[in-house]
């Protein structure tokens, strides 16, 4: 584990913590770089998910969200690195991710920082769901012009990756997530090799090491 993710796991936790302490919470959970091992310190973010039981009306759904919403807003403050934020319960999660496989994906791991010990449910690329992916593939290009234009080699490398991604999740390949480093290396296996290729996966690796 990189100095990054456990500084980054240690505040996690002390959010989840008290994110944890609202009724109705039964766990929180980090997704994507912090859950992955793949921070990178003072660029990333910290993404989480709490998982509710099932509310028994309307009126203390909003009356739970609205809780959890000051209390997220109030840790933010002191926590600035913190990202994206949802709620569900479990079923919910289930069912998002049958619908939305790419989000599965997008996540690429879960780890629980607090309460019970819940596995994400997997979604199948199955059917029609392989379509699914490709959202996630016209969003990333939709971003990539305007992260080149204003010279953010990382998150264009990250995009690139996205669409690299989704084009070998596609296409057939096995449907293990991957993390950033592994894509890379899958990245540059799948393609000739050539210096200016080397020199693209050294740069991307410097940049995820030194967080530029």
């Amino acid at each position: 584990m990189t100095p990054g993710t456990a500084v980054y796991r240690t505040l996690a936790r002390l959010v989840a913590r008290s994110l944890g302490s609202l009724d109705a919470v039964v766990g929180v959970y980090a997704r994507r770089s912090v859950a992955a091992g793949e921070v990178v310190l003072g660029r990333s973010d910290t993404d989480l998910h709490v998982i509710v039981s099932p509310p028994p009306s309307l009126e203390a759904e909003g009356e739970l969200l609205c809780h959890l919403a000051e209390r997220f807003r109030a840790l933010k403050r002191l926590v600035p690195c913190l990202g994206h934020f949802d709620v569900s319960t479990r079923e919910e999660l289930s069912r998002w991710y049958a619908e939305q496989p790419s989000q599965w994906y997008r996540d690429r791991a879960w780890l629980r920082l607090y309460g019970e010990e819940f596995e994400r449910p997997r979604a199948e690329l199955d059917g029609g769901a392989r379509d699914g992916l490709l959202w996630w593939y016209f969003w990333a290009a939709l971003l990539l012009p305007g992260s080149f234009r204003a010279g953010d080699a990382r998150t264009c490398c990250n995009l690139v990756l996205d669409l690299f991604d989704v084009y070998r999740l596609y296409t057939g390949a096995p449907d293990e997530p991957r993390s950033r480093g592994e894509l890379a290396e899958l990245w540059y296996q799948w393609g000739p090799p050539s210096s200016e290729r080397a020199a693209i996966l050294r740069r991307a690796a410097d940049m995820r090491m030194r967080g530029k």
